[in-house]
């Protein structure tokens, strides 16, 4: 890299740094030098862009366009980029006049495609005009190609189309004020919003370190939203949202619960437990015995039954001793499953049966035996 001193073409002296071949560096420089210097080009294109905006205020009176929202700066700017956009627009409806077709097919590099007529092609400038007011707009997209305001201006009317009608929306924004509840000490923004989507239940919220250890805590894992699916063993999806609602409004969090009664469960805290102690179904003929984290003395007791042995996190026990099994569980509050439920009634059943079959016998042999002499 090396330094050329110069005079530019406003009469200012400067220096700048020019890097490549030697051979063409005293071009660049010379090139440089024939422009304005730095100060006098910034001032030059204040000035450009001054008129500019003036121009496209006046155009857009004119035109009688929307004003737009933004700061002063902001609005001066957009008005010259929103009359660029109608220009480059013009180009493209020219383009298609050009070619004399009812139709234009158009597609964007995203897959995103469209076959218009003239009067489609027209109708979203207009609503792109009347819709997109916000000078922010216009400012991060000034580079964008027609096709992307083009499929603003679809997207924009299939929304409206499909729009919910007014008088259904206020209902439904009534019945969501209605499900949505307010703690006495709110300390947190936004709403939590919970979901029951059969036996699943998704929890969303903006990202906040004491919400995550909240539905961590109680079993929810991150798939995209937080969520927990429900079945025999965590208990019914109303009595988790009922529990998980009334946490968050215990800590500050407001609610939006999906239904009027896992609402009224979570504010008056009725609901069942989760239970974490249950009796299982093992494999034919075997009982497991699970609880949630170590507990030494269950663990002795469980240990006492009858050929109990530690497997893989439980205690495995033969369902011939179902007696002693049940009573364990009542005294110490398992549950049980129903697969559980379903091996020892097969057991007693069999074990019934058995003793049937063996009574049966024993009175036939009876019958057969030799009657006793008589004198």
């Amino acid at each position: 890299m090396s330094q050329y001193h110069g005079v530019y073409s406003c009469g200012h002296e400067g220096v700048i740094n020019i890097t490549g071949p030697t051979k063409d560096r005293q071009k660049k420089a010379d090139w440089e030098f024939s422009g304005l210097c730095p100060e006098c080009y910034k001032k030059k294109r204040e000035m450009e862009r001054a008129e500019e905006n003036k121009k496209a205020k006046e155009m857009s009176r004119q035109m009688e366009l929307p004003d737009l929202s933004g700061s002063p700066k902001q609005v001066e700017w957009a008005n010259t980029l929103r009359i660029q956009f109608i220009e480059k627009y013009e180009r493209v409806l020219e383009t298609f006049r050009k070619e004399g077709k009812e139709k234009t097919y158009l597609q964007d590099h995203e897959g995103f495609r469209v076959i218009a007529t003239e009067q489609q092609l027209m109708e979203f400038r207009d609503w792109i005009l009347e819709h997109k007011t916000d000078a922010k707009f216009y400012i991060e997209n000034r580079n964008a190609y027609p096709i992307f305001y083009i499929k603003e201006a679809v997207e924009g009317l299939e929304k409206e189309k499909n729009a919910i009608p007014e008088e259904i929306q206020s209902e439904i924004d009534a019945e969501d004020a209605a499900l949505t509840v307010q703690p006495k000490n709110k300390t947190k923004d936004g709403v939590v919003q919970i979901v029951l989507d059969d036996n699943v239940i998704r929890v969303k919220y903006i990202l906040d370190e004491n919400f995550r250890n909240i539905v961590k805590s109680l079993g929810y894992g991150w798939k995209g939203t937080w969520e927990r699916r429900t079945d025999e063993f965590t208990g019914s999806p109303e009595d988790r949202i009922a529990e998980l609602g009334s946490v968050l409004l215990e800590k500050g969090f407001t609610v939006k619960f999906p239904n009027r009664i896992t609402k009224d469960a979570a504010i008056n805290s009725v609901f069942e437990p989760e239970c974490h102690k249950w009796i299982k179904f093992h494999e034919p003929n075997k009982i497991r015995i699970v609880w949630d984290s170590f507990d030494n003395r269950l663990y002795k007791r469980a240990k006492r039954l009858p050929g109990a042995t530690w497997k893989e996190g439980a205690m495995v026990v033969s369902v011939e001793f179902y007696e002693k099994i049940l009573k364990f569980a009542e005294e110490e509050e398992f549950k049980i499953s129903k697969k559980a439920e379903n091996e020892i009634d097969n057991f007693i059943s069999t074990e019934k049966n058995s003793k049937n079959t063996t009574q049966t016998q024993i009175q036939g042999n009876d019958l057969h035996a030799p009657s006793p002499s008589q004198d």
